[in-house]
């Protein structure tokens, strides 16, 4: 009888130590590395060509102008330790390339942001304000403007001369305080490992009229 008490005991004793090593140890999950879509492209030798257009917000006639913008990737540089991105653009006139911006960004999970941290563009986070500030009135417009920066037009296909693209859009959104409240939209939009095919460049005052660049040629590795 003592004998038997004993092999029971034991074997509950094993028992118990086994369930109790089971949970001491769990497997621990294999982490992913989760990998963001492109939309920016900046390979050094990537470039875009774009051509300017005037449209009439009120019908939406476009109308082509004969002009033409070039922007392409020159080099990376490093700030504070980041790597960033060096675009440049230029107006391609009849006989030179005359140098109209600079931009140097970053590619930051799904975001893309300058070099002074604010966002240019996400190829995920939808539905919230981005950026939200107060401007003017200044040598620019003699009103003081509230701009609000959001994405929007997810997965939205356009046009351009460079054919049919799905695209994701960065919106710029300027509300007027005093003058008639008036609102005006600057909008860039991305295609997934293209770059940008389609972007505001200017509005008139008190006309209906926005300028805007069109993808017409590029090449990207």
């Amino acid at each position: 009888m003592k004998y038997r008490i004993c092999v029971i005991a034991f074997a509950t004793l094993s028992l118990f130590s086994c369930k109790k090593d089971k949970t001491e140890h769990p497997i621990k999950p294999t982490p992913s590395t989760k990998v963001y879509e492109d939309y920016t492209a900046v390979k050094q030798g990537n470039y875009w060509i774009y051509q300017h257009y005037t449209l009439d917000s009120i019908d939406g006639a476009a109308y082509a102008e004969n002009s033409f913008d070039s922007c392409y990737v020159v080099a990376d540089t490093i700030i504070n330790g980041k790597t960033y991105h060096h675009t440049i653009t230029a107006n391609i006139s009849q006989s030179s390339l005359i140098t109209i911006g600079h931009d140097i960004f970053r590619d930051s999970l799904s975001y893309v942001v300058n070099y002074k941290g604010d966002i240019q563009f996400s190829s995920e986070d939808f539905g919230r304000i981005l950026r939200s500030f107060t401007y003017g009135p200044n040598y620019a417009t003699s009103d003081t403007m509230h701009v609000t920066e959001i994405m929007g037009f997810i997965n939205t296909p356009i046009n351009v001369p460079a054919g049919t693209f799905t695209t994701s859009s960065f919106r710029r959104i300027f509300s007027y305080k005093t003058v008639n409240k008036k609102q005006v939209e600057y909008r860039y939009s991305y295609a997934k490992n293209i770059g940008l095919v389609r972007y505001t460049t200017g509005t008139y005052f008190g006309a209906p009229m926005v300028l805007e660049n069109r993808l017409v040629r590029y090449s990207v590795r």
